[in-house]
């Protein structure tokens, strides 16, 4: 998004900004099938769903089987995607629905209603309609972070992920209450749960299984200990915090980095993480922030492994048994260096270690054992240059 379009977005969060004659309109606008949407973002797998249709009052049931792959959509039309007793075009009528995994019957990964056909949305779009004035929705926590960042959202939900919690797209605004300088980023799939953001959004099913803001500007007051989590400054520890902020000093500059959780946005699903550079300095201005351009911390996940006291990162990079490598990476200051020039500028992550195993430029049926070494050490010239310590490679047969 343009940083212009952004800011502006943003300096909805101060404001409270009153929307006159909103009109919550039809969403089904004639007898065309009904598509109900379902997104596999439950299991990190294929699976084979069956969506089955009831009649309310009735004994009549339709149903409809598809395989779906990880992250893929299912988007079936009521009636004519289903196989089932013969349906009333005519005549509305009530329907349930909901959608199982067929290894587990038990799991109910989806459901809702609907009316077909919609004679009443019939009449309407039939007549000329207004667009329809979207609805704003503004967070904000009620204490500070780390004692000094005040933080407020712009929400967009999109859909219910983990448990009773909603993804969404975040437009965020942090504030130095030090110095009185702010920021603004974007942030995808930021979780926040699903019973404080109820009241102001509705669940919308055609055309797209989705969830939309009420007309109006609503706020939402979240506990910034929810939300806040804290990183240890020795030893190592395990990205693990699902939704939400934590903070901590990367390159021992004394000023404070920012990590966000985007959950189930990483590699297999996991949750990744973005980190910021908290060095805006100007109060007269909200400067658009991207994440630090580090491929080291761009590959954060819940499976990141961080020492902040010997600065060093460890990266999974996995997609199967056989493609299965840890990458141990030290921080090294880049010469020279001055307290204005940005953090990737100043530093940068060195490859220290890699172990694992690989079926890259291998045969087919075999795969690389990978075990190598490296150190670093300063030139005259004040650049880094690697040494090999060691280098272990072996192919081996997959059994």
């Amino acid at each position: 998004m343009h940083p212009i379009i952004l800011s502006l977005l943003l300096c909805l969060v101060s404001q409270q900004v009153l929307i006159a004659d909103a009109i919550d309109r039809a969403w089904q606008t004639s007898i065309e099938p009904i598509t109900l949407s379902l997104r596999n973002k439950l299991a990190n797998a294929p699976y084979t769903v069956t969506f089955i249709v009831e009649a309310k009052g009735c004994e009549g049931q339709w149903t409809y089987t598809a395989e779906s792959e990880p992250n893929a959509w299912q988007r079936p039309q009521f009636p004519k995607d289903f196989k089932g007793p013969k349906v009333d075009h005519l005549q509305p009528q009530a329907y349930t629905w909901h959608a199982r995994v067929v290894s587990d019957d038990s799991k109910r990964v989806m459901d809702g209603s609907f009316t077909y056909p919609n004679s009443e949305s019939r009449r309407r779009a039939n007549s000329a309609q207004l667009p329809q004035v979207p609805g704003q929705l503004i967070v904000d926590f009620d204490t500070l972070f780390a004692e000094r960042y005040a933080i407020s959202m712009l929400v967009y939900p999109e859909q219910i992920q983990g448990g009773p919690f909603l993804s969404c797209t975040a437009y965020v605004r942090i504030t130095d209450t030090h110095d009185g300088a702010s920021a603004a980023f974007h942030s995808q799939q930021f979780s926040i749960p699903e019973a404080a953001l109820r009241p102001y959004i509705e669940t919308v099913r055609e055309p797209d299984y989705a969830e939309r803001i009420r007309p109006g500007v609503h706020s939402v007051v979240l506990s910034t200990g929810d939300y806040l989590h804290k990183l240890s400054d020795s030893g190592d520890q395990t990205l693990s915090f699902d939704r939400g902020f934590a903070f901590a000093d990367f390159d021992h500059d004394g000023q404070l980095e920012l990590l966000v959780a985007r959950f189930m946005d990483g590699q297999r699903m996991r949750c990744a993480y973005s980190v910021y550079a908290l060095d805006f300095a100007s109060r007269f201005e909200c400067p658009v922030l991207e994440p630090i351009k580090d491929a080291v911390l761009s590959q954060l996940d819940s499976t990141s492994t961080l020492n902040l006291a010997t600065q060093m990162i460890t990266n999974h990079s996995s997609s199967s048994a056989y493609d299965s490598v840890y990458q141990t990476y030290q921080l090294h200051s880049l010469q020279p260096t001055t307290g204005q020039a940005s953090f990737s500028k100043r530093n940068r992550y060195f490859l220290t270690v890699e172990e694992g195993a690989t079926t890259q430029n291998v045969p087919s049926g075999h795969y690389q054992e990978v075990k190598h070494h490296y150190r670093y050490t300063l030139a005259a010239d004040g650049t880094w240059q690697q040494q090999v310590i060691s280098k272990h490679k072996q192919i081996k047969a997959i059994n």
